[in-house]
């Protein structure tokens, strides 16, 4: 198998779970959130894989439909929506149930008109940021599935001696 039929199988892949989550993923969201600096980002991570990639394997036809279908999931994936659902906070079209949350915090985001929230389980820290106007409904849905604030479960922890 070339570089490139692996590569166009792997961005298959990628392209059918960017589907669903565009097609099943994206409909569930309530709270509409966005995962800070992703644009820019995805925009850098393209630049330099077109550039490497071309360099490496040369423009040949083959390796130019391959960068092309490329950016063409990247860009896709800019459409993945984040933020919270009845059943869990979804990220890059992954879900992460609320059962599975310890707690969360709030902090200034990164302009005057949005909020940084982290939400951390056992395994990784999330963070999203949601329009100012917004917070009061993050922390209802918090609330309304028992997790807690960062304070309130440290200090929970404090008093049950772990």
């Amino acid at each position: 198998m070339t570089t490139s039929e692996f590569l166009m199988l792997a961005i298959g892949v990628v392209f059918l779970w960017e589907l669903y989550a565009l097609i099943f993923v994206n409909r569930t969201v309530k709270v509409r959130g966005s995962v800070p600096y992703r644009t820019p980002v995805m925009a850098v991570v393209c630049v330099l894989f077109s550039y490497f990639y071309l360099s490496r394997w040369g423009a040949t036809r083959e390796n130019i439909v391959c960068v092309a279908l490329f950016l063409v999931v990247t860009l896709l994936f800019l459409f993945i929506r984040a933020g919270l659902t009845e059943t869990g906070i979804t990220n890059n079209g992954m879900m992460l149930p609320y059962e599975k949350i310890r707690y969360y915090s709030a902090e200034p985001g990164t302009t005057d008109s949005n909020v940084r929230m982290r939400i951390n389980s056992t395994r990784r820290e999330w963070v999203l940021l949601f329009p100012k106007e917004q917070e009061s409904l993050f922390e209802a849905y918090m609330f309304k599935n028992e997790i807690p604030t960062m304070e309130a479960y440290r200090e929970s922890r404090k008093h049950s001696g772990h």
